[in-house]
């Protein structure tokens, strides 16, 4: 296919060099101008910062210290942006720190079905580990793009057929698509070189044994990660806990 072709990925390779050589460029020009009030905060927002190499080059390669990131911030989080900016400068509601799992978590609530059995974190661990794949689905659902553990395809990272079984059988889409990790938070640096939490799946790592977790791999042995603590996501950071138990993969 067209798409597949040397000439295809080489046109793609170049438009994402020349995006992220002019992305850095341009916040470094931006560091320069507001260093004096800024103090090594940047916000980014649009669908452009869905970019994860592009975001990842900018803390790589930019003075700015901390990059804040909204979960959906394409188009769709304008409206979030809109409406806290009436709150505090209209309306002079009391800002507020808001923790990620606030603002992650704003869609659709279904309540339990009547059927079938209570959750058990223990076998659904054990089917991921002897290698099914498991539709997980739990609270509210994200708001954006990403499946951030509660509208989740779940599948072992150790499976090195597992990405094109589910690129080619589930989500019928081009092969060379991966598979993004979640990972215990407090056991990250073990698999990642990356020295900060990522709650929004919206910068990508190193991963440091890739041969070990070949699903979640890039062919560059990079990885767009999520991290989960207990407080950001409690179900699935129970149940990988449970899945690190039986395979040594958190």
């Amino acid at each position: 296919q067209e798409s597949d072709s040397q000439r295809a990925m080489d046109i793609a390779a170049s438009l994402q060099y020349v995006f992220e050589e002019t992305i850095v460029k341009a916040t470094n020009e931006l560091h320069q101008k507001s260093a004096a009030y800024a103090k090594g905060n940047l916000c980014l927002s649009g669908g452009s910062f869905y970019n994860c190499n592009a975001n990842s080059a900018i803390l790589k390669r930019t003075p700015f210290e901390r990059v804040s990131l909204f979960p959906a911030c394409g188009d769709d989080g304008t409206a979030v942006g809109a409406a806290l900016f009436v709150a505090h400068t209209v309306m002079d509601e009391k800002r507020v720190g808001y923790e990620p799992e606030e603002v992650v978590y704003l869609g659709r609530r279904y309540d339990p079905p009547g059927i079938g059995r209570p959750l058990d974190l223990d076998q659904v661990a054990s089917a991921l580990a002897s290698g099914k794949v498991v539709g997980w689905y739990q609270g509210r659902a994200e708001f954006g793009p990403r499946a951030l553990g509660n509208r989740s395809i779940l599948a072992d990272p150790r499976d090195p057929a597992m990405r094109d079984r589910i690129n080619n059988d589930i989500k019928k889409r081009e092969w060379f698509r991966p598979f993004a990790p979640i990972v215990l938070a407090e056991r990250s640096a073990e698999w990642f070189d990356f020295d900060r939490e990522s709650p929004f799946m919206l910068f990508t790592a190193r991963v440091l044994e890739p041969e070990r977790v070949p699903a979640i791999s890039h062919v560059d042995h990079s990885a767009r990660l999520q991290t989960v603590t207990p407080s950001s996501n409690g179900l699935i950071h129970a149940l990988i806990v449970r899945f690190a138990r039986l395979t040594g993969v958190p």
